[in-house]
């Protein structure tokens, strides 16, 4: 077994490692990361932007190991059928594109939601009219 990664292994790899560095840039209040409404504006129209492409990559993942499958490549440990398991992953997959379609919609509308949101010249503290 070979121990190089693909390019979408180590890009994965990337993202968690940038997920992590995220967590900590927007600690409350106002992480490191975050200055204005805008930037936190700014960030969730990024991640809208990001998981709307999940889904196109889930279908690819699943594209592939489903062509595997097909042209008798794919076995599990001990020469099993592999079918179960791809049908499961095929499911999960799709599972998971309609929840990043979702997360995607979700964060264009809290970005939206922002739209005109600014910071008060002066500290006033928030008093429910």
């Amino acid at each position: 077994m070979t121990t190089d990664k693909s390019a979408a292994v180590e890009l994965t790899d990337a993202i968690t490692a940038l997920v992590r560095v995220l967590v900590y840039a927007t600690v409350p209040p106002g992480g490191p990361g975050l200055t204005h409404p805008a930037d936190a504006q700014a960030t969730l129209g990024n991640l809208s932007t990001a998981t709307m492409g999940l889904p196109q990559a889930f279908r690819q993942i699943d594209d592939f190991l489903t062509g595997l499958l097909a042209d008798g490549r794919l076995q599990v440990e001990g020469g099993g059928n592999a079918a179960p398991h791809v049908i499961d992953v095929h499911s999960a997959l799709e599972n998971a594109a309609d929840y990043a379609n979702a997360l995607s919609a979700a964060l264009g509308r809290a970005q939206a939601a922002l739209e005109s949101v600014t910071l008060r010249d002066t500290f006033q503290a928030f008093a429910p009219a």
